[in-house]
Protein backbone atom coordinates (compact mmCIF):
# COMPACT_ATOMS: atom_id res chain seq x y z
CA UNK A 1 0.00 0.00 0.00
CA UNK A 2 1.33 3.41 -0.96
CA UNK A 3 1.16 6.23 1.57
CA UNK A 4 -0.75 9.05 -0.09
CA UNK A 5 -1.19 11.27 2.97
CA UNK A 6 1.14 13.87 1.45
CA UNK A 7 -1.10 14.30 -1.61
CA UNK A 8 -3.47 17.22 -1.77
CA UNK A 9 -6.67 16.17 -3.54
CA UNK A 10 -7.83 19.72 -4.28
CA UNK A 11 -4.88 22.09 -4.64
CA UNK A 12 -5.30 25.73 -5.57
CA UNK A 13 -4.40 26.39 -9.19
CA UNK A 14 -3.51 29.69 -10.76
CA UNK A 15 -4.33 29.90 -14.44
CA UNK A 16 -3.99 32.37 -17.24
CA UNK A 17 -7.16 30.86 -18.75
CA UNK A 18 -10.34 32.03 -17.03
CA UNK A 19 -13.17 29.69 -16.13
CA UNK A 20 -16.03 31.07 -18.19
CA UNK A 21 -18.86 28.74 -17.22
CA UNK A 22 -19.70 25.51 -15.44
CA UNK A 23 -22.65 23.15 -15.79
CA UNK A 24 -23.76 19.85 -14.35
CA UNK A 25 -25.11 17.61 -17.10
CA UNK A 26 -26.38 14.18 -16.01
CA UNK A 27 -25.04 11.01 -17.59
CA UNK A 28 -27.80 8.48 -17.01
CA UNK A 29 -29.76 6.43 -19.52
CA UNK A 30 -33.10 7.87 -18.46
CA UNK A 31 -31.98 11.47 -18.90
CA UNK A 32 -30.76 10.68 -22.39
CA UNK A 33 -33.95 8.76 -23.25
CA UNK A 34 -36.88 9.17 -20.83
CA UNK A 35 -38.99 6.87 -23.05
CA UNK A 36 -37.13 3.95 -21.48
CA UNK A 37 -39.40 4.47 -18.48
CA UNK A 38 -43.09 3.60 -18.48
CA UNK A 39 -45.22 6.46 -19.82
CA UNK A 40 -47.44 6.65 -16.74
CA UNK A 41 -44.48 6.61 -14.35
CA UNK A 42 -43.64 9.76 -12.35
CA UNK A 43 -39.96 8.91 -12.86
CA UNK A 44 -40.42 9.42 -16.62
CA UNK A 45 -41.74 12.94 -16.03
CA UNK A 46 -38.77 13.69 -13.77
CA UNK A 47 -36.33 12.22 -16.30
CA UNK A 48 -37.88 14.42 -19.00
CA UNK A 49 -37.37 17.50 -16.79
CA UNK A 50 -33.71 16.55 -16.35
CA UNK A 51 -33.37 16.00 -20.11
CA UNK A 52 -34.78 19.47 -20.84
CA UNK A 53 -32.44 21.00 -18.23
CA UNK A 54 -29.44 19.18 -19.75
CA UNK A 55 -30.41 20.41 -23.23
CA UNK A 56 -30.76 23.95 -21.89
CA UNK A 57 -27.35 23.80 -20.15
CA UNK A 58 -25.78 22.48 -23.36
CA UNK A 59 -27.40 25.25 -25.38
CA UNK A 60 -26.11 27.90 -22.99
CA UNK A 61 -22.58 26.46 -23.16
CA UNK A 62 -22.78 26.34 -26.95
CA UNK A 63 -23.78 30.01 -27.07
CA UNK A 64 -20.53 30.92 -25.31
CA UNK A 65 -18.39 29.70 -28.23
CA UNK A 66 -15.86 28.13 -25.88
CA UNK A 67 -12.43 26.90 -26.92
CA UNK A 68 -12.20 24.06 -24.39
CA UNK A 69 -14.63 22.02 -22.32
CA UNK A 70 -13.46 20.09 -19.29
CA UNK A 71 -15.61 17.10 -18.42
CA UNK A 72 -15.41 15.62 -14.95
CA UNK A 73 -17.09 12.26 -14.38
CA UNK A 74 -16.99 9.60 -11.68
CA UNK A 75 -17.85 7.02 -14.38
CA UNK A 76 -14.88 7.17 -16.73
CA UNK A 77 -11.60 5.29 -16.76
CA UNK A 78 -10.18 5.12 -13.26
CA UNK A 79 -7.20 4.07 -11.21
CA UNK A 80 -7.36 2.92 -7.62
CA UNK A 81 -6.78 6.17 -5.72
CA UNK A 82 -5.81 8.98 -8.06
CA UNK A 83 -7.76 11.42 -10.16
CA UNK A 84 -7.27 10.59 -13.86
CA UNK A 85 -6.74 12.92 -16.78
CA UNK A 86 -6.97 11.48 -20.27
CA UNK A 87 -3.89 12.05 -22.42
CA UNK A 88 -4.31 11.84 -26.17
CA UNK A 89 -5.61 13.75 -29.15
CA UNK A 90 -8.93 11.96 -29.78
CA UNK A 91 -11.60 10.04 -27.95
CA UNK A 92 -14.19 7.65 -29.35
CA UNK A 93 -16.64 5.16 -27.97
CA UNK A 94 -20.26 4.44 -27.25
CA UNK A 95 -22.83 4.63 -24.50
CA UNK A 96 -25.09 1.63 -24.04
CA UNK A 97 -28.52 3.15 -23.45
CA UNK A 98 -31.18 1.06 -21.75
CA UNK A 99 -28.95 -1.39 -19.93
CA UNK A 100 -30.38 -0.13 -16.64
CA UNK A 101 -33.89 -1.23 -17.64
CA UNK A 102 -34.30 -4.41 -15.64
CA UNK A 103 -37.90 -5.34 -16.43
CA UNK A 104 -37.25 -6.20 -20.09
CA UNK A 105 -39.49 -3.41 -21.38
CA UNK A 106 -36.76 -1.80 -23.49
CA UNK A 107 -34.00 -3.15 -25.70
CA UNK A 108 -30.59 -1.55 -25.06
CA UNK A 109 -29.02 0.37 -27.95
CA UNK A 110 -25.68 2.06 -28.59
CA UNK A 111 -24.99 5.76 -29.02
CA UNK A 112 -21.57 6.06 -30.69
CA UNK A 113 -19.39 9.15 -30.69
CA UNK A 114 -16.20 9.18 -32.75
CA UNK A 115 -13.30 11.54 -33.25
CA UNK A 116 -13.88 13.78 -30.23
CA UNK A 117 -10.95 16.16 -30.23
CA UNK A 118 -9.05 16.17 -26.93
CA UNK A 119 -6.62 18.90 -25.89
CA UNK A 120 -3.57 16.76 -25.16
CA UNK A 121 -1.37 19.77 -24.38
CA UNK A 122 -3.85 21.19 -21.86
CA UNK A 123 -4.32 17.74 -20.27
CA UNK A 124 -0.56 17.32 -19.90
CA UNK A 125 -0.17 20.82 -18.46
CA UNK A 126 -3.00 20.19 -15.98
CA UNK A 127 -1.52 16.82 -15.02
CA UNK A 128 1.96 18.28 -14.55
CA UNK A 129 0.80 21.33 -12.59
CA UNK A 130 -1.44 19.35 -10.25
CA UNK A 131 1.20 16.67 -9.78
CA UNK A 132 3.81 19.30 -8.91
CA UNK A 133 1.42 20.62 -6.27
CA UNK A 134 1.18 17.16 -4.71
CA UNK A 135 -2.21 16.20 -6.09
CA UNK A 136 -2.86 12.48 -6.54
CA UNK A 137 -3.33 12.59 -10.32
CA UNK A 138 -2.45 10.13 -13.07
CA UNK A 139 -2.19 10.87 -16.78
CA UNK A 140 -3.73 7.98 -18.68
CA UNK A 141 -2.59 7.23 -22.23
CA UNK A 142 -4.67 4.87 -24.34
CA UNK A 143 -2.78 1.92 -25.81
CA UNK A 144 0.55 3.69 -26.11
CA UNK A 145 -1.10 6.76 -27.62
CA UNK A 146 -1.85 4.94 -30.87
CA UNK A 147 -5.59 4.60 -30.34
CA UNK A 148 -8.39 6.94 -29.30
CA UNK A 149 -9.11 7.32 -25.61
CA UNK A 150 -12.08 5.00 -24.95
CA UNK A 151 -15.18 6.92 -23.95
CA UNK A 152 -18.36 5.49 -22.43
CA UNK A 153 -21.61 6.75 -20.91
CA UNK A 154 -20.01 8.97 -18.25
CA UNK A 155 -18.50 11.13 -20.97
CA UNK A 156 -20.67 10.39 -23.99
CA UNK A 157 -24.10 11.27 -22.60
CA UNK A 158 -23.03 14.78 -21.49
CA UNK A 159 -21.02 15.25 -24.72
CA UNK A 160 -24.00 14.11 -26.81
CA UNK A 161 -26.16 16.88 -25.38
CA UNK A 162 -23.47 19.36 -26.40
CA UNK A 163 -23.04 17.86 -29.87
CA UNK A 164 -26.80 17.87 -30.46
CA UNK A 165 -26.73 21.58 -29.78
CA UNK A 166 -23.62 22.12 -31.90
CA UNK A 167 -25.09 20.10 -34.77
CA UNK A 168 -28.31 22.13 -34.78
CA UNK A 169 -26.22 25.30 -34.97
CA UNK A 170 -24.34 23.95 -38.02
CA UNK A 171 -20.96 24.01 -36.33
CA UNK A 172 -18.48 21.29 -37.12
CA UNK A 173 -16.58 19.34 -34.52
CA UNK A 174 -13.36 18.03 -36.03
CA UNK A 175 -10.54 15.75 -35.05
CA UNK A 176 -7.76 14.12 -37.02
CA UNK A 177 -7.91 14.11 -40.82
CA UNK A 178 -10.55 16.86 -40.63
CA UNK A 179 -13.30 14.25 -40.39
CA UNK A 180 -16.65 15.58 -39.24
CA UNK A 181 -18.14 14.50 -35.92
CA UNK A 182 -21.31 12.48 -36.46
Amino acid sequence: STDRSHHNRFPTMQSTHPLVAAAVIPHGDFVYDPSLLKSNDEARKEAHKLQVAAQDAASQLSNLDLDTLIIITPHGLAVEEDIVTYLGKCGSGYAEIGRDVTDGSAEPYLVPINNVQLDDELSKALWEDLRNQGCAITGLTSFGGYEDVPLRYGEIIPISFLFQTITTRSKEVRCRDNSKMK
